[in-house]
């Protein structure tokens, strides 16, 4: 459930993130720079919201992998029914 949660709000943020990179591009003054620079800009939105992809990617893996150490810890505990 947690890694559900954390995927969902990752999801929301990247989405958040994606709309603000738009914004700041269409408020950018497009009008009084040079090609090279707005291209500029957009490299550097695409590599801000790659890098924050790539975080959140890092983060929800990692959950993932303690979530399966701790299962795994707890089901090694756990002794079968039928044993004394």
């Amino acid at each position: 459930m947690k890694i559900k949660t954390t995927k969902t709000i990752s999801l929301i943020t990247a989405i958040i993130l994606f709309i603000a990179a738009i914004i700041g591009l269409m408020n950018s003054n497009i009008g009084k720079t040079t090609n090279n620079e707005n291209n500029q800009i957009i490299i550097n939105g695409i590599n801000n919201s790659i890098n924050t992809g790539n975080i959140i990617t890092q983060t929800l893996l990692e959950e993932n992998i303690t979530e399966e150490k701790e299962i795994k810890q707890i089901s090694e505990l756990r002794v079968p029914n039928n044993e004394p």
